[in-house]
């Protein structure tokens, strides 16, 4: 799992302008917890592959986890991982489209809705499966 944000960065007091902070995280498996692999600030996402290579396996990472970000896909994804969007961003991006296309806000409303529904259902689907996966090794 890996995203980004914009940092406003200071030194004792004063301001030294902003820049870009980078994170990423890793779970060894399914159902199991989410650990921290690194934090960066104004790091290319090339760069922080590669450090990502040297602390964790890479090769045995599966999924990658994102808002799909500019570069993300480019430099940290692996013939061997599928992508997953994350689901709260999908959200943002989508209520956005809906805008872009000039749908009024009722409609928009109704769709957002429907949306939400949809995957908070597939979230309740995706949990239950991996609690009982646990439950039953």
């Amino acid at each position: 799992m890996v995203d980004g944000t914009k940092v406003n960065l200071q030194e004792q007091g004063r301001s030294l302008g902003s820049s870009e902070q980078r994170w990423a995280l890793a779970s060894k498996d399914v159902g199991r917890p989410f650990s921290p692999v690194g934090f960066w600030v104004n790091r290319g996402w090339r760069s922080i592959r590669h450090e990502m290579s040297r602390r964790s396996n890479y090769n045995r990472l599966r999924v990658l986890f994102s808002d799909a970000g500019s570069g993300i896909e480019e430099n940290v994804l692996s013939a061997q991982m599928d992508q997953q969007r994350c689901i709260r961003h999908g959200q943002r991006d989508f209520s956005f489209l809906l805008y872009a296309d000039r749908v009024k806000a009722r409609p928009k409303n109704i769709c957002m809705n429907c949306l939400i529904k949809i995957c908070f259902s597939i979230f309740r689907r995706l949990t239950w499966k991996c609690l009982n996966w646990r439950t039953n090794r």
